[in-house]
């Protein structure tokens, strides 16, 4: 009897400790915060093509996700990516840096629907074999302002392109 007790006392104790080193651990990756970015679309229609690129660009999907969701992230970041090259010469941020501005992105209602209407004309002219360039316009000119100001204060960055 007693040791049934200690067995059921160490599963629970390892449970507990295991659960609460995942919630540690969301806290300190700098996941999205799923409170400010509201869902879209049907949960459950991600596709393998949105897995396996959401993949390669580090992300770990999951298959509670629309394809509106995948296809916003995805889109998001290939925006990010794009005015980060203009702003500082560079192709690929930092994760750490991407994760800030894909959050700065998906949390703010105008720049998340934005980036949602340039990246559907985005993914058709990938149909088309065209590139649909960025146009200079006051979202665009918010991601490249918020650029700089995380570079500022971030150590060890390259420098911004029109220093």
């Amino acid at each position: 009897m007693n040791s049934l007790l200690l067995a059921i006392a160490v599963a629970l104790g390892t449970w507990l400790l295991f659960k609460s080193m995942r919630y540690i651990k969301g806290k300190t990756t700098g996941k999205l915060s799923q409170q400010a970015i509201p869902r879209i679309g049907t949960p459950g229609t991600i596709t393998e093509g949105q897995i396996e690129a959401l993949t390669k660009n580090h992300f770990t999907p999951s298959r509670d996700w629309s394809f509106e969701e995948a296809a916003l992230i995805l889109d998001a970041t290939a925006y990010l990516r794009t005015v980060y090259l203009d702003t500082t010469g560079e192709d690929d941020p930092p994760i750490t840096i991407q994760n800030q501005l894909l959050q700065f992105i998906l949390q703010d209602e105008d720049l998340r629907n934005h980036v949602r209407q340039w990246g559907i004309t985005h993914r058709q002219s990938l149909d088309r074999e065209e590139a649909v360039p960025i146009p200079p316009d006051p979202s665009r000119e918010r991601v490249a302002r918020y650029i700089a100001e995380t570079l500022s204060k971030t150590a060890g960055t390259p420098p911004l392109k029109n220093s």
